[in-house]
Protein backbone atom coordinates (compact mmCIF):
# COMPACT_ATOMS: atom_id res chain seq x y z
CA UNK A 1 0.00 0.00 0.00
CA UNK A 2 1.26 3.65 -0.60
CA UNK A 3 -0.69 4.63 2.48
CA UNK A 4 -3.68 6.55 0.36
CA UNK A 5 -6.71 5.40 2.21
CA UNK A 6 -9.67 4.19 -0.10
CA UNK A 7 -12.73 4.55 -0.58
CA UNK A 8 -15.79 3.82 -3.02
CA UNK A 9 -17.05 5.36 -5.70
CA UNK A 10 -20.50 5.08 -6.50
CA UNK A 11 -19.49 2.26 -9.33
CA UNK A 12 -17.57 0.32 -7.06
CA UNK A 13 -14.29 1.26 -7.88
CA UNK A 14 -11.30 2.55 -5.25
CA UNK A 15 -10.62 6.26 -4.62
CA UNK A 16 -8.10 7.56 -2.72
CA UNK A 17 -9.12 9.92 0.06
CA UNK A 18 -6.24 12.54 0.26
CA UNK A 19 -5.89 13.17 -3.39
CA UNK A 20 -7.20 16.77 -4.02
CA UNK A 21 -10.82 17.22 -5.05
CA UNK A 22 -11.13 13.68 -4.07
CA UNK A 23 -12.39 13.54 -0.52
CA UNK A 24 -15.22 15.99 -1.44
CA UNK A 25 -16.12 13.95 -4.51
CA UNK A 26 -16.81 11.06 -2.37
CA UNK A 27 -18.32 12.58 0.53
CA UNK A 28 -20.37 14.62 -1.92
CA UNK A 29 -21.29 11.13 -3.24
CA UNK A 30 -21.88 8.89 0.35
CA UNK A 31 -22.89 11.87 2.52
CA UNK A 32 -24.57 14.67 0.62
CA UNK A 33 -26.42 13.07 -1.71
CA UNK A 34 -28.45 11.02 1.37
CA UNK A 35 -28.77 14.26 3.56
CA UNK A 36 -31.01 16.04 0.29
CA UNK A 37 -32.92 13.06 0.20
CA UNK A 38 -33.34 12.57 3.62
CA UNK A 39 -34.70 16.38 3.65
CA UNK A 40 -36.87 15.81 0.45
CA UNK A 41 -38.68 12.86 2.11
CA UNK A 42 -39.06 14.90 5.46
CA UNK A 43 -40.44 18.12 3.46
CA UNK A 44 -43.06 15.36 1.61
CA UNK A 45 -44.01 14.47 5.32
CA UNK A 46 -42.26 10.78 4.47
CA UNK A 47 -40.64 10.46 7.78
CA UNK A 48 -40.26 6.46 7.87
CA UNK A 49 -38.14 7.14 4.39
CA UNK A 50 -36.14 10.54 6.01
CA UNK A 51 -35.30 7.76 8.71
CA UNK A 52 -33.87 5.01 6.22
CA UNK A 53 -31.56 7.99 4.62
CA UNK A 54 -30.33 9.18 7.74
CA UNK A 55 -29.55 6.42 9.64
CA UNK A 56 -26.75 4.71 7.74
CA UNK A 57 -25.25 8.19 7.51
CA UNK A 58 -25.64 9.53 11.21
CA UNK A 59 -21.88 8.89 11.76
CA UNK A 60 -20.57 10.41 8.44
CA UNK A 61 -22.17 13.46 8.29
CA UNK A 62 -19.16 15.34 10.35
CA UNK A 63 -16.87 14.20 6.96
CA UNK A 64 -18.56 17.38 5.92
CA UNK A 65 -17.47 19.44 8.02
CA UNK A 66 -19.55 22.64 9.56
CA UNK A 67 -19.79 23.13 13.81
CA UNK A 68 -20.94 20.40 15.52
CA UNK A 69 -24.38 22.35 15.92
CA UNK A 70 -24.85 22.50 12.73
CA UNK A 71 -24.08 18.70 12.48
CA UNK A 72 -26.30 17.93 15.52
CA UNK A 73 -29.37 19.81 13.46
CA UNK A 74 -28.92 15.86 11.22
CA UNK A 75 -29.12 14.34 14.40
CA UNK A 76 -31.86 16.60 15.76
CA UNK A 77 -33.88 15.67 12.16
CA UNK A 78 -32.79 11.97 12.25
CA UNK A 79 -34.46 11.67 15.98
CA UNK A 80 -37.66 13.65 15.32
CA UNK A 81 -38.27 11.66 12.18
CA UNK A 82 -37.98 8.37 14.14
CA UNK A 83 -40.70 9.76 16.40
CA UNK A 84 -42.97 10.49 13.81
CA UNK A 85 -42.46 7.08 11.90
CA UNK A 86 -42.66 5.48 15.41
CA UNK A 87 -46.37 7.15 15.44
CA UNK A 88 -47.22 5.87 12.05
CA UNK A 89 -45.61 2.46 12.01
CA UNK A 90 -43.83 0.87 15.07
CA UNK A 91 -42.69 -1.85 13.16
CA UNK A 92 -40.40 0.29 10.85
CA UNK A 93 -38.80 2.23 13.63
CA UNK A 94 -38.39 -0.85 15.66
CA UNK A 95 -36.63 -1.97 13.14
CA UNK A 96 -34.42 1.49 12.53
CA UNK A 97 -33.77 1.19 15.89
CA UNK A 98 -32.25 -2.23 16.43
CA UNK A 99 -29.87 -1.55 13.75
CA UNK A 100 -28.42 1.26 15.91
CA UNK A 101 -26.44 -0.91 18.21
Amino acid sequence: SDGHDICKDSDGSDIPQDLPGVTARAVGIQVCTGLVRASLAWRAGKSSRCVEELLPLRYLIQNIGGSIAQRDLWNLLLIRATLDSATAAPSTTATACSSCN
